[in-house]
């Protein structure tokens, strides 16, 4: 906490940075901060909270309030750093009672930066609790947890397997809300799937608990339906599965066999058993390590498969037949730690885990998108996906264009679910594709991101229209049904019973329907 006479420094620095704010505020129809009344209300906050809450002026802000995506820059009133649930309800009754907008953060991964918005941050990252439930197979995790610690948590130190994310520092919270792809859920499905209850602070301030059996509509709503928009999620409780050896596996063609290893890899991926928990594709052009020289086109498949090692050959050999570029492939049987890692983590031989975050793509600005694949694409799509990948411009200190995908199909538990059983609707894909773009200068910004809007245009004629909310997109005009499908207008209505007045409020948000 802050001493009284710091906090009267505060109450200076806000004023002094108020001004800086007021224009996008004042967009959103929320009150300019600009008296002293206003900086006593924030001092008033603070004294309320176990946690720290940080605003424009303290040296820590700068810190507070950047984003994972390096391209953008959202600056908020104040950040909340919550210890307690009790600090996320002083959070909300302060912005409830001045009309302010609240964003709920875990991780600060947003592709758009929606964890964060021009009114209050109430960020849970210190609500990062696990609890064990052995009876039941379950686990009770803090809303603030992220991948990394997930897995250190429940997997290693837990010895339970349980579906989680691949970028260690993306946060629970976030993660889970949106639905969840995961490196196993080909098997398991989406992480909401295994989802048996949420709790979550409500926007009139309530603390409550959803699941089945209690307000089965809220929890029907948090199963997908996006992070931050019917309350502050403090904690989830899942489902946790066996922790066996993993068979993981990773072949790599030469470039002269992308488009083969594409068509083949969409005839076969997607049809293979639940027990293939996982199988990629990624297609990318990437800098030279040296940072000069030609650039690299890459094409490697990998996975994970929870059978024997006989079986995976089987089913791999059409794909090892085109010819990889390295021989023989490579497989190996490793702990399922080991497997499902996050990226940049390591399980050492002695149990012990260390994980090396330097020169990651958080390093990186980035604007990606997505598409759900419902159909094989043709020949013709497959040479334009080549040819696009092969026209990434990068640029200095760049790191990496193009796409992965992640198979799921028919077999796959993901597609065994009724697309209005929960809000997450994408039941019918082939597969998931992801076009990434990381960038390193500022001047290389827009040659990137006409890139990424290019080769999107270029997969209209192919794609769903169906896109990830958790890679959220303000570049999609028709993303309520892009996210939700025909769930759209359920969603609304559950916003109108929990939220009326739609002070969890955002771009892409949820709204209440009229």
């Amino acid at each position: 906490m802050i001493a009284q006479a710091a906090r009267t420094r505060r109450e200076v620095l806000q004023l002094a940075g108020a001004a800086a704010g007021g224009a996008a505020l004042a967009q959103l129809g929320v009150p300019a901060i600009g008296t002293a009344r206003s900086a006593t209300t924030l001092a008033a906050l603070e004294r309320k909270l176990g946690g720290v809450l940080t605003v424009p002026g303290d040296l820590s802000y700068g810190a507070a309030a950047a984003l994972w995506n390096q391209r953008l820059s959202v600056a908020p009133r104040a950040i909340a750093f919550c210890q307690s649930v009790s600090d996320v309800q002083q959070v909300l009754a302060f912005a409830r009672g001045r009309g302010w907008p609240v964003a709920a953060r875990s991780g600060r991964h947003s592709f758009e930066g929606y964890c964060n918005t021009t009114g209050i941050v109430c960020d849970v990252t210190a609500l990062n609790d696990v609890r064990f439930d052995r009876t039941h197979g379950t686990v009770k995790v803090g809303a603030g947890n992220n991948v990394q610690s997930l897995w250190q948590s429940v997997v290693v130190d837990g010895g339970r397997g349980i579906q989680n994310g691949t970028c260690p520092t993306v946060g629970l919270g976030g993660l889970v809300l949106g639905g969840g792809l995961t490196g196993t859920s080909r098997k398991y499905g989406a992480l909401v799937d295994d989802v048996v209850a949420v709790s979550v602070v409500l926007p009139d301030g309530r603390y409550v608990q959803a699941s089945a059996s209690r307000r089965p509509e809220l929890f029907w709503a948090l199963r997908g339906g996006g992070g931050g928009n019917f309350g502050v999620a403090t904690s989830f409780t899942i489902r946790t599965h066996g922790a066996p050896l993993v068979y993981d596996f990773e072949i790599s063609y030469s470039w002269s066999k992308a488009a083969e290893v594409y068509a083949q890899w969409q005839a076969l991926a997607p049809t293979m058993p639940r027990e293939m928990t996982a199988c990629t594709l990624r297609l990318s052009r990437v800098p030279p390590p040296s940072g000069s020289g030609a650039y690299e086109l890459k094409v490697v498949i990998g996975g994970h498969w929870m059978g024997t090692k006989a079986e995976l050959e089987d089913l791999l050999e059409p794909l090892v037949a085109i010819g990889p570029e390295k021989l023989p492939i490579t497989i190996i049987r490793i702990p399922y730690a080991s497997a499902h890692r996050p990226s940049g983590c390591e399980l050492e031989p002695n149990g012990s885990t260390s994980c090396h975050l330097a020169g990651s793509s958080g390093d990186y600005p980035n604007y990606q998108r997505s598409d759900f694949f419902t159909e094989p694409v043709p020949a013709a799509g497959i040479a334009e996906i080549v040819s696009q990948v092969e026209q990434w411009p990068g640029g200095p200190g760049s790191y990496e264009g193009g796409v992965q995908l992640e198979a799921f199909g028919a077999p796959s538990k993901m597609n065994a679910v009724a697309p209005d059983a929960m809000a997450w609707m994408h039941r019918d894909s082939l597969y998931h594709t992801v076009y990434l773009n990381f960038w390193g200068q500022p001047e290389s910004e827009a040659a990137n991101v006409e890139w990424v809007n290019s080769f999107y245009a270029a997969m209209r004629p192919y794609s769903s229209g169906q896109a990830y909310q958790n890679y959220i997109d303000a570049g999609l005009t028709s993303w309520r049904s892009a996210y939700y499908g025909a769930n759209w207008k359920r969603l609304q209505r559950i916003k109108r019973a929990y939220d009326p007045e739609n002070l969890l409020a955002f771009k892409q948000g949820v709204t209440p329907s009229r």
